[in-house]
């Protein structure tokens, strides 16, 4: 949700911060966005990260069905691993928690910081 809240502030700055709030807890609560997020991920800037992903499109290019340990092609291995970065697994946490723990950091820094 605050990734909602801040996308929506720098898409609507004329909006109030409370409307704002308002809107994306409404959309939140529909299962929705009030500004959804970019279609694509931005390209990693770090070059081991770029060579690796760019190895990653190439194989899912060039070899789509090629077999992985447990058994299924690299194209469905790759969208599990892509959604389990995403959504998280019972004992990781995924992309979408980033904004919670962000959260919880800056409270612990305000609270130890009194």
């Amino acid at each position: 949700m605050l990734a909602d809240f801040e996308r929506t502030r720098a898409a609507k700055p004329e909006a109030a911060p409370e409307d704002v709030a308002a809107d994306v807890v409404e959309a939140a609560r529909a299962g929705d966005f009030v500004t959804p997020e970019p279609a694509t991920a931005p390209k990693p800037t770090d070059p081991v990260a770029r060579s690796v992903d760019d190895r990653v499109a190439m194989v899912e290019q060039t070899m789509p069905d090629l077999t992985v340990d447990d058994g299924t092609n690299a194209a469905a291995f790759m969208e599990r691993a892509r959604r389990e970065a995403q959504d998280g697994t019972d004992v990781e946490l995924g992309r979408i928690d980033a904004d919670l723990v962000r959260a919880a950091a800056e409270c612990a820094l305000m609270v130890s910081a009194v």
